[in-house]
């Protein structure tokens, strides 16, 4: 899924001005009408350059996120013996969860 271009919110805008329905907007900028209908939401009432710069500030929430935090490779490096390597380090620790588990 891609994003909305600025152009493309310029033109939700005008139509919305002009009493266009959500589903002829869709159609106009072949768009699906749900995502129309979430952006045209997310700003009331809807201005094309306030909504393009909250899905910028947004941006960064989508896509892959770390998931070794700063914490775990702390953990991680305080955990092992310095010549223990982490795939070890990885089978002691679920080792110890499967007998915490019994």
């Amino acid at each position: 899924m891609t994003s909305l271009s600025s152009q493309e919110r310029t033109v939700i805008q005008n139509l919305l001005e002009l009493n266009y329905s959500i589903r002829a907007i869709a159609r106009f900028i072949n768009r699906s009408p749900s995502t129309n209908s979430v952006e045209i939401h997310q700003v009331t009432p809807y201005k094309a350059d306030i909504a393009h710069a909250l899905a910028l500030k947004k941006r960064h929430l989508r896509g892959r996120h770390k998931t070794l935090t700063p914490v775990l490779i702390r953990f991680f490096k305080e955990s092992r013996m310095p010549n223990q390597s982490l795939l070890n380090v990885d089978e002691n620790l679920q080792n110890k969860m499967k007998s915490s588990k019994k």
